[in-house]
């Protein structure tokens, strides 16, 4: 069952939201592996998407901070919530001692029955809270960074199909690419320092994709489309989301934009 977690941590605020990145990818596996050494271990070794993202940290008050984690996995949201008991409240990311204020609170979840059901829509809104950025097909490394449907419902696919009920076909990424445009889009490029000598480079704002002609498209495939956007909070969107990276919310949608069934 898809959730979105929230860690407050009582202490001193960073120098920026990704000054700790490492630190917190590190310790959501160690409360992993508290509770399940086996699963913590499958994970870190895999190099497919994780089940799960982690934002950056950001300030919620005086001497208070906080971040969310969003997990796909059932097996992970209980070893996570099991090794947090055994832990402790005490948490040291880098140099820094933050104490937990209480337990995580749950921001929103969905089961994946509910997302199966998603309503139709022929236009998505979200606000692109962290840097998004997406690997470039070739044989240099190079980064997508700016807002592009494919990509961005290829990374919800890629996802959904590694952990929710049902695989999905792939030929839906071809309606995204040739129905799905951006409609609007506002916001920046941002360049993040990661980790020591390393940058990252991504797209922060909004966004909106619109579909085409959706009396063209299949009722298969739209409810497909419906469900890979609803997935988005809960799975992040593109590359080194355990990173604080791709953190996505869903905007209000207006009622012209829902589909007629």
């Amino acid at each position: 069952m898809p959730h979105v977690f929230r860690c407050e941590l009582a202490g001193p605020a960073p120098q920026n939201p990704y000054q700790h990145t490492s630190g917190l990818r590190a310790l959501v596996l160690q409360w992993i592996a508290a509770s399940d050494a086996a699963l913590a271990e499958s994970l870190h070794a895999s190099n497919k998407p994780k089940p799960y993202s982690i934002g950056p940290l950001v300030v919620a008050g005086e001497d208070v901070v906080e971040f969310d984690v969003s997990v796909l996995s059932d097996d992970v949201t209980w070893s996570m919530l099991k090794g947090i008991e055994l832990l402790g409240p005490r948490v040291r990311l880098g140099r820094c001692v933050y104490v937990m204020t209480g337990p995580v609170s749950y921001v929103h979840e969905r089961t994946w029955d509910e997302l199966l059901q998603a309503q139709v829509r022929r236009s998505w809104r979200f606000a692109l809270l962290s840097p998004v950025a997406h690997h470039a097909k070739g044989r240099l490394r190079k980064a997508v960074v700016l807002p592009d449907p494919a990509n961005y419902f290829g990374s919800w696919l890629t996802r959904w199909n590694l952990y929710g009920q049902s695989a999905m076909s792939p030929s839906v990424l071809d309606v995204a690419s040739d129905q799905i445009v951006v409609s609007h889009c506002i916001g920046e490029t941002r360049r993040i320092a990661i980790e020591r000598g390393r940058s990252f480079i991504g797209f922060v704002g909004e966004v909106t994709f619109d579909l085409l002609k959706p009396e063209a498209v299949d009722l298969d495939t739209l409810q497909a489309l419906a469900r890979l956007a609803a997935l988005a909070p809960f799975s992040g969107t593109g590359v080194e989301t355990m990173r604080g990276m791709g953190l996505t919310r869903p905007l209000a949608a207006r009622r012209e934009e829902y589909v007629c069934e």
